[in-house]
């Protein structure tokens, strides 16, 4: 029989497709806190199980929000609230509009940094200039 050994605390697949006795599987998830196990099998990359469904099921990668997407459009809507930073009528320094920029910069290099994050958890966000 085909398990998968997941992440109680999040859902991420520990060890997908493993193959032996039930009684394996639970000597695995024994020596490796925080597992638990399931039937099944996954034949993508960055499956996950939805663990807030009873009994909990297999999100396969096209069932997934995609990360990068997610990404884009925080990234998009953190660079729309700091426009004002590069107005020519802005109230900053020039010290401080270089700062913004450079913030800015990462933001926009976020989807380079980070290209296939399985996880939102897995993106830094830089930090605003205070």
């Amino acid at each position: 029989m085909n398990w998968i050994v997941y992440y109680t605390s999040n859902g991420r697949i520990a060890f997908n497709n493993f193959i032996g006795s039930e009684a394996r599987v639970q000597k695995i998830c024994s020596v490796n806190p925080g597992t638990t196990y399931m039937a099944g099998k996954c034949h993508h990359e960055h499956c996950k199980v939805d663990i807030t469904q009873d009994p909990p099921v297999i999100l396969h990668n096209q069932d997934l929000v995609p990360v990068h997407g997610w990404m884009r459009q925080r990234r998009d809507i953190m660079l729309s609230a700091c426009d004002w930073t590069q107005a020519p009528d802005s109230p900053l320094s020039d010290s401080k509009k270089t700062e913004w920029q450079t913030y800015r910069q990462a933001l926009r290099d976020i989807t380079n940094t980070y290209p296939n994050p399985a996880e939102k958890e897995d993106v830094t966000w830089p930090t605003p200039p205070s």
